[in-house]
């Protein structure tokens, strides 16, 4: 029972971290809803309001071709986010590519798919695997095995290994 009336506590005290976290969390949902009702099909389901400062307004988007599209509908639909938002701060706007939105990750990737050994965070690699042509591994085997630079020799050697795996 203790336990609960602290925990409680931590997110009634306005004064905590934890409050400020949650407050800020819930803000970028509702912003979210906003920027999802003023952008147009397909586009909402590639982009996500990732954060805001001041006067920034800070977008993910999952891929280079939804970064374009953003870029070219933003312009039209700031002044009436900014409106309906109440942010009149805001004076630019950032958006960047994270690809990780695709694999059901809403901001950066987790630090711990670092661990070989956790499986529960599947990296695009590991749902996409790679191929190549056999001409391809030949030629990137060719080049590394031409090189001085022992490290880039190595990683170029692993590349090939890796997507000669793939292709089985």
């Amino acid at each position: 029972m203790a336990n609960s009336r602290t925990i409680k506590a931590l997110f009634s005290s306005k004064s905590s971290k934890l409050h400020s976290l949650v407050s800020h969390a819930q803000t970028l949902a509702q912003l979210n809803q906003i920027l999802q009702n003023l952008l147009s099909m397909p586009l909402k389901e590639h982009v996500i309001i990732a954060n805001t400062t001041h006067d920034t307004l800070i977008i993910n988007v999952d891929s280079a071709v939804w970064l374009t599209k953003t870029r070219l509908q933003l312009p039209e639909i700031f002044d009436k986010f900014k409106k309906l938002s109440g942010l009149a701060t805001l004076r630019n706007s950032k958006i960047k590519i994270n690809p990780y939105m695709l694999y059901g990750y809403s901001a950066a990737r987790p630090a711990d798919t670092k661990n070989k050994n956790n499986r529960n965070h599947p990296t695009p690699a590991s749902i996409h695997p790679c191929s190549a042509s056999e001409k391809t591994l030949s030629q990137i085997s060719n080049v590394a095995n031409n090189l001085q630079d022992p490290e880039l020799k190595k990683a170029l050697l692993n590349l090939a290994n890796t997507l000669a795996k793939n292709q089985r």
